[in-house]
């Protein structure tokens, strides 16, 4: 785990006593809500008038995948709320921001499995109760 995610965990721990993605939006009062996106994309995190919103795509709102989107758009959040709009900047920090948002939520996820069963996963498909799948590997 990169020694800057550590810390934002540990931060997040302290300060919400959870790692429940939609426990940890409440706390920092970020509004999700969903919207018809037609499957793209799943997520979006914007800042507007200082309070930050969560979109996410409708078929999410009774899938286990919503806890891996609404933790990637946490990232988002609280790391990226400098930026207007993602979308006008160059694609390779496009990329690198996204990746750093998958690999952040993936961690957040196995945290909060350990919060959850009181033991760390042994394997990936434990991890599918929060919509993480093989697409994910790369970040375990």
């Amino acid at each position: 785990m990169r020694e800057d995610v550590h810390i934002a965990l540990k931060k997040i721990w302290e300060q919400v006593g959870s790692y429940n993605p939609f426990v940890i939006a409440e706390k920092y009062n970020f509004e999700i809500s969903y919207h018809d996106f037609k499957g793209s994309p799943l997520g979006h995190c914007s800042t507007v008038m200082g309070q930050t919103i969560i979109l996410m795509d409708k078929s999410l709102e009774n899938s286990n995948k919503r806890f891996l989107v609404c933790g990637h758009e946490i990232y988002h959040g609280i790391s990226h709320q400098d930026i207007a709009s993602y979308y006008s900047i160059n694609g390779v920090t496009k990329g690198k921001m996204e990746d750093e948002a998958n690999g952040f939520s993936v961690e957040l996820l196995k945290c909060l499995y350990f919060e959850e069963h009181g033991r760390h996963a042994t394997y990936y498909k434990e991890l599918s109760i929060y919509g993480i799948g093989e697409d994910m590997l790369e970040y375990l």
